[in-house]
């Protein structure tokens, strides 16, 4: 009796190991068949939001190998890749069934480049982060000014400016577009801790401030047609408009 026992409890054991060892097996086959069928591989990637950005740049980033299968990349590790790019302030991907990479980019939006030692654009969170051609900072899309914030660094992660400055230089930029009649297309815009905004012509210098921008070039223009100044190499060389009641001529 107790070698039948012991026989029957080998040959469950036996048999239990060829069923693990079997299904394994099987296993691994299916997998291997479903990871390499035609069904899971990514033959077209779609790219949407793009507008600074290249379709080149993004296939270079991701570097997907042709006909490369689902089950051999990571989703979420290619945002990752795409969040690096410097214009790229989000970016989803998804999978479409059959064989399509969907990847949606929402870029930065430039609202101001900022000068100081160099250039950089910035968004609407006042962050530095894509570096510009100095000498060709008048051609650009967006208004720019100079402005050099305490503890700056060339580094373009630490380069970051007060909202509060942004609001008051695109106010600034609106009031002039709309309401400033003087041609100022040669004028220069800088921003410091003491003055304010300061508007440059070629030969006379305006101190706007930060607080009530409309009223104070609203001032200057008025001033400026009265005396004439718009295209006058002699005269005032500075006017202080950056308070109330009063507005000094120098």
């Amino acid at each position: 009796m107790r070698i039948n026992t012991r026989l029957r409890f080998t040959f469950f054991i036996i048999l239990w190991i060829g069923f693990v060892l079997t299904s394994t097996m099987l296993t691994i086959r299916v997998y291997n068949f479903v990871r390499t069928s035609s069904l899971w591989q990514i033959n077209h990637v779609v790219i949407e939001g793009l507008k600074r950005v290249s379709r080149d740049e993004i296939l270079r980033i991701i570097d997907l190998s042709p006909g490369v299968s689902l089950w051999d990349i990571s989703l979420p590790e290619l945002e990752k890749k795409l969040l690096k790019h410097q214009w790229i302030e989000k970016a989803v991907i998804k999978w479409r069934f059959p064989g399509v990479i969907s990847i949606t980019v929402v870029e930065r939006y430039p609202v101001a480049v900022l000068c100081c030692d160099t250039c950089f654009y910035v968004d609407d969170r006042g962050r530095g982060f894509s570096r510009v051609d100095r000498q060709r900072v008048s051609h650009y899309d967006v208004p720019w000014f100079n402005f050099c914030p305490p503890d700056r660094s060339d580094s373009k992660e630490a380069l970051e400016i007060s909202p509060d400055i942004l609001s008051s230089f695109s106010i600034l930029m609106k009031t002039l577009r709309n309401d400033f009649s003087h041609s100022w297309g040669d004028m220069e815009i800088s921003y410091s801790t003491e003055y304010g905004f300061v508007l440059s012509f070629s030969s006379l210098r305006a101190l706007i401030g930060t607080s009530n921008i409309s009223n104070n070039v609203a001032k200057l223009q008025y001033i400026m047609q009265r005396l004439g100044l718009a295209n006058r190499e002699e005269g005032p060389k500075e006017i202080d408009l950056r308070y109330t009641r009063w507005v000094f001529v120098r």
